[in-house]
């Protein structure tokens, strides 16, 4: 599918499936005091929006109805728990991929070979794309 084959309806789906997304993971950011759900949803949108300036005050500005303040709260001192939203998730990456006995997702680093030892981010280490050991740029996403 090229660009302008895009259509509406495909916008439309795009967006139903983020919001399904959202909902299935949405209990697990209420507590009994607070719920912290629309924060999560604002912070998933800004990470999908906002790719390359990844920080709160970006997603201030370009998610609409976001507040940095409430993002960071919810970033850092909210108190609904992380290993629930894993185990779920954990729990989605069995059920797609196969079964719980014999399923599993091989995820190999982004390192770029390099010659030099003096360029910022380089270190001696295992290089997935040359299959040993050499000096390596890391990148930070």
């Amino acid at each position: 599918m090229s660009f302008v084959d895009l259509v509406s309806a495909d916008v439309e789906q795009v967006i139903q499936r983020f919001e399904g997304f959202h909902q299935r993971f949405s209990t697990h950011f209420a507590t009994q005091t607070r719920n912290m759900a629309t924060q999560a949803r604002q912070y998933l949108t800004g990470q999908f929006i906002c790719q390359h300036e990844d920080n709160l005050m970006a997603f201030e500005k370009w998610v609409p109805d976001t507040d940095y303040q409430s993002l960071h709260h919810f970033i850092s001192s909210s108190p609904w728990e992380d290993n629930p939203v894993i185990d779920d998730i954990a729990q989605s990456v069995k059920t797609l991929i196969g079964s719980a006995e014999h399923g599993s997702l091989h995820i190999d680093e982004s390192g770029i070979p390099k010659q030099g030892a003096h360029s910022v981010g380089v270190t001696r280490q295992y290089c997935g794309r040359l299959g040993n050991i050499v000096q390596v740029y890391h990148r930070l996403w």
